[in-house]
């Protein structure tokens, strides 16, 4: 536990892949990257043929960017935002502010900025917006954040819990290619009556999922054969469109995060030590990978395991631990208080005292 902590306190100092390295010290998005890449403008120790997949070791290395030298000490600031997407636009971006993308609003803030996930054209609400990659990242892993959704349905009675295709969609509902996903919670938020222009009942249903597939909803209300006319996105994680104050974000609007928001919102994404173990065990599974390649990157990592004094073979506690940090805050709410080392959330906590 010791050297794991050593470890989370040193992120900075474990090498990447050249593109990572880019992207923690500028605010370059990856296809951005690749074009400074391509032109040349990045030099690594003089050298400037390099591959998107090359090392970087940041103790070690020197690298440049338009010839002024780049690193990842001391940190960019990132910047966090909640947008309320309208219906009718993409969530892309192309360049040209004119059309239906996001790329409007995007120009009004900082550099690097990109939305996390995406909703469809028709689709309205919550987009978390933000330049920093490892929490768009952790944000995204399968599982790791739960985002709600409101669909109103129109069927020619009300829908309630009970219903057969609701029930289905907190089972195993079965899509058209075959996969499988469930909704982590439904509630019945509102039922509308129907009226004389429209002879639908409307029943707004709240649905939660952790799931992030392309079309996801919309794909498992086909499969539970439910009627959805609009699809609404009012949270992810902690954040929704309300902010602190109470006060509703109007659609078409952007709103910075609070600090502490974002603070909260690293925590449920599986907390900011997760960057640097992640780090540590894709070195070793590169390892593991090329046993017994005697390449300089591969000499280079066993080095740098060496001086860090601890063995590859050691990352698959690393890997444990980023597996329980991945079931998130539900299990450790219940388990924390009784349980010692189940969740990560106790060692998390503990580990400034244990070693």
């Amino acid at each position: 536990l010791h050297q794991m902590q050593n470890f989370v306190m040193r992120a900075g100092e474990i090498p990447v892949l050249l593109k990572k390295y880019l992207a923690d010290c500028t605010y370059l998005k990856y296809n951005e990257i690749e074009n400074v890449l391509a032109d040349g403008r990045v030099a690594v120790n003089g050298s400037r043929k390099l591959s998107p997949k090359m090392m970087i070791f940041p103790q070690e290395d020197a690298v440049h960017l338009d010839d002024r030298q780049i690193s990842p000490d001391p940190p960019l600031k990132r910047s966090y935002f909640a947008f309320h997407k309208p219906a009718g636009f993409e969530s892309i971006l192309t360049g040209r502010s004119g059309d239906k993308s996001l790329d409007r609003w995007m120009m009004t803030l900082p550099q690097g900025i990109s939305n996390i996930g995406r909703l469809d054209k028709a689709t309205t609400g919550l987009l978390i917006l933000t330049n920093d990659g490892d929490l768009n990242h952790a944000i995204r892993i399968k599982g790791n954040v739960t985002k709600e959704y409101a669909l109103t349905l129109q069927e020619k009675q009300a829908i309630d819990l009970d219903d057969s295709r609701i029930q289905s969609l907190l089972q195993d509902v079965k899509l058209e290619d075959g996969s499988i996903a469930k909704a982590t919670s439904i509630s019945i938020a509102t039922v509308v009556p129907p009226t004389e222009r429209w002879g639908f009942t409307q029943t707004i249903v709240h649905l939660g999922i952790s799931e992030g597939s392309y079309h996801i909803v919309r794909r498992m209300c086909r499969a539970a054969h439910l009627r959805l006319a609009h699809l609404h996105r009012f949270r992810v994680g902690n954040i929704s469109l309300m902010a602190p104050d109470g006060t509703l974000l109007p659609e078409g609007s952007i709103r910075e995060l609070t600090s502490e928001e974002v603070e909260d919102l690293w925590r449920i994404a599986g907390g900011r030590d997760q960057i640097a173990m992640r780090r540590i065990s894709g070195l070793a599974g590169m390892l593991r990978r090329s046993e017994n390649t005697l390449d300089d990157t591969c000499v280079r990592i066993r080095r740098w395991f060496a001086e860090s004094n601890i063995t590859p073979d050691q990352c698959s506690f690393f890997e444990v631990i980023l597996l329980d940090i991945c079931q998130c805050d539900l299990k450790m709410t219940l388990c924390c208080k009784t349980t010692v080392f189940r969740s990560s959330f106790v060692w998390h906590k503990a580990l400034p005292s244990f070693h």
